[in-house]
């Protein structure tokens, strides 16, 4: 992938585009600004000028690795702030003649002043901006790009033709060639899509915020030691226009995903003008990567180049927040646009995070997002259950996932449950068969989030059941808990305590397990509706139509479906023939539970969209009532009702208010009740 191009010691404020490991020694690592210059300054004698500029170097191919660094174990990041030191250094006076110079030249050779650039380039002389330029001294341009852009002499040689353009707004861009590649067809493909990139990016970012000018430079360099090493923005320091280096090796990419990598760059120059310039990278990295990454992919939807990084996201997110992430929290800004709903809306949220800052104030900038607390919970079960859709469609390639082995719980001991801020506390917990329990569930004094479903199902978390029914069946628990508070060291904890209960006779009957469908005609009698209407009706079915479905689990789950359920009635009474129609659509679900031959439909969560009206003729009209429906399944379920069941037949007396009885007979529709 292009995105790790720049990328240099854990220090570097990554503008580049991605970044991974290089491991020589395996004991040695440095994760930072300050370790960075601490390896520099022990491998180096503290030359830090030196240091800096074999960094340099070694990003555009001119020093290998054991020169640079010393076999260490470094992560490759943006070369921003180590331009940033380097300028601070030769502007310091307290450096040699020989370390500025050798500093200078490597950071002249990473980033051309612009007047010096523009010596050694000429525009395009025809209509395509890359064809029929004249052939130079293509020895002499390597020569110069090896040793540094020395100040042109009275008749520089031209080593670039450049293409220029304006935007909708006027500003300027320009893509700068080497002439030496002219008429290569191949290498044309990518100066075609940087042009594209840009144009691209204006026409999504500019909609937020004013775009300005733009150069890209292509760079007649060897290839780096770095195989990812492809595209940087050293920085925009004292620039008005975005500067953007592509690197020799570029090819290593497909063409669209180096088109969405310099889309990629284009957005940290936005950041800087429209949000502000990095202060600190190495605190806000975790937005401004991620943030880049994901914008990159509103400008390319369907080429997905950030998806590489999913993975390493998958396996830090247990134990690394996400504060401390870098590209891949690009995963968290998609699911921000799923959940605001557009790109636009993912950066008026981005543009209030600070661009440095400490960790905590980064922390409590995350924390402080509106909603932040359900925002970052729902994220870690959106993300659990695949559910987080990309910007061209379609749901992110996300997992597997893997529990760590001391969060698989065994949910007969007591057990403490712990997540860090903005990390993703997962467990799963499971119930033997053959016991039941009542769970007491208490937090300690941090705030969090928590969220339960059976594992492999989708949607539908609840909190911590305070009741497990698995005398006749295992049953599994998968846990997410999770937290946004602003101190690393305040841990959110979920203390669950169970306690055995005894297991009723009969319990487990696994005959009624399945989905199950009332046989309306055999149901139904005038007894269902004695509590409701005068005894002075004798009712008939006309009819009926639909259905009604039960299913029950294994887990004691119990979910009723009306699926355009109608039933027309008619009845005698000395004003004539008066005709009834019941309406049910909806759905509710609760738990059941067996003992001794009856069962207890116990409808606690109710997730009802049921209607239903009562149609009476009155002088030929048709007048609708109300049909209270919450009420009626209240008599119809709440108290213990006798059952018989074999085979594909199940049948369930329930008793009613007025002592009647409603006497269901359902027909087996499968043996799994729908997960």
């Amino acid at each position: 992938m292009l995105r790790s191009l720049l990328l240099i010691a854990s220090i570097l404020l990554t503008i580049g585009c991605g970044g991974r490991e290089v491991v020589d020694d395996p004991e040695t690592s440095y994760a930072g600004i300050a370790d960075f210059f601490s390896f520099v300054n022990d491998k180096l004698e503290a030359d830090q000028a030196r240091a800096i500029a074999d960094v340099f170097a070694n990003v555009v191919g001119l020093v290998g690795d054991q020169e640079a660094f010393g076999g260490a174990n470094l992560r490759r990041h943006g070369l921003r702030p180590l331009a940033a030191q380097a300028r601070d250094l030769l502007a310091s006076g307290s450096i040699t003649d020989e370390q500025r110079s050798r500093l200078a030249q490597s950071l002249g050779t990473l980033d051309i002043p612009q007047d010096v650039l523009d010596a050694y380039s000429r525009p395009a002389t025809s209509p395509s901006p890359f064809r029929n330029v004249a052939l130079q001294d293509n020895v002499a341009c390597r020569t110069i790009w090896t040793e540094g852009f020395p100040p042109p002499g009275p008749e520089p040689i031209i080593c670039f033709v450049y293409y220029e353009w304006l935007d909708r707004d006027g500003d300027a861009h320009r893509i700068y060639v080497p002439v030496e590649w002219e008429g290569d067809e191949a290498k044309e493909l990518y100066f075609d899509a940087a042009a594209d990139a840009i144009h691209g990016a204006e026409d999504v970012y500019g909609d937020w915020a004013p775009f300005g000018p733009s150069r890209i430079v292509f760079a007649l360099l060897p290839d780096s030691d770095d195989p990812n090493t492809v595209a940087s923005v050293p920085s925009t320091h004292s620039r008005p226009y975005c500067p953007v280096t592509i690197f020799g090796n570029f090819e290593i990419d497909a063409v669209e995903d180096f088109a969405q990598s310099v889309a990629h760059e284009y957005f940290h120059c936005f950041q800087d003008t429209a949000i502000g310039v990095t202060t600190n990278y190495s605190t806000a990295k975790w937005w401004i990567e991620g943030a880049a990454e994901y914008f990159s992919n509103t400008v390319y939807p369907s080429t997905n180049d950030e998806q590489g990084s999913l993975s390493d996201f998958e396996s830090a997110i247990n134990t690394v927040a996400l504060v401390d992430m870098s590209y891949e929290s690009n995963v968290f800004f998609q699911y921000l646009e799923n959940r605001l709903g557009s790109p636009g809306a993912v950066f008026d949220l981005v543009r209030t995070l600070p661009p440095g800052g400490s960790r905590p104030g980064q922390m409590a900038a995350l924390g402080g997002l509106p909603d932040a607390a359900n925002v970052f919970q729902e994220f870690a079960q959106a993300y659990l259950d695949k559910a987080i859709t990309d910007s061209g469609g379609g749901a992110l390639p996300i997992g597997p996932f893997e529990i760590p082995r001391d969060h698989l719980l065994d949910g007969a001991n007591e057990a403490t449950l712990e997540a860090a801020p903005f990390t993703f506390g997962r467990y799963r917990v499971n119930y033997v068969e053959g016991d039941e329990y009542d769970i007491a569930i208490t937090s300690g004094s941090v705030a969090g989030n928590q969220g339960t479903h059976p594992p492999g199902e989708t949607g539908g978390w609840e909190p911590y059941p305070n009741r497990i029914e698995a005398g006749c069946s295992e049953q599994e628990l998968s846990v997410v808990i999770t937290s946004v508070a602003p101190v690393e060291r305040d841990l959110f904890r979920l203390f669950v305590t169970p306690t055995l209960r005894e297991v009723e006779e009969d319990e487990c009957d696994e005959c009624v397990i399945g989905k199950w469908v009332v046989n309306t005609e055999e149901s139904l009698s005038p007894a269902v509706f004695g509590s409701m209407l005068s005894d002075d009706f004798d009712f008939r079915l006309v009819s009926n139509s639909g259905n009604v479905f039960l299913s029950l689990h294994e887990n004691g789950r119990v979910e009723q479906e009306a699926d355009n359920f109608e039933t027309l009635f008619a009845s005698s009474t000395s004003s004539g023939e008066v005709r009834s129609r019941i309406r049910i659509n909806g759905s509710m679900e609760g738990n059941y539970v067996l003992s001794n031959g009856t069962i207890t439909l116990d409808i606690t969560t109710s997730i009802t969209e049921a209607s239903a009206s009562v149609e009476v003729p009155i002088v030929g009209v048709m007048a609708d009532e109300p049909f209270d429906l919450d009420g009626l399944m209240e008599e119809l379920i709440m108290e213990p009702a006798t059952y018989s069941c074999e085979g594909d037949r199940l049948e369930i007396q329930t008793p009613t208010s007025g002592g009647a009885l409603f006497g269901p007979l359902y027909s087996r529709v499968s043996d799994d009740p729908p997960s």
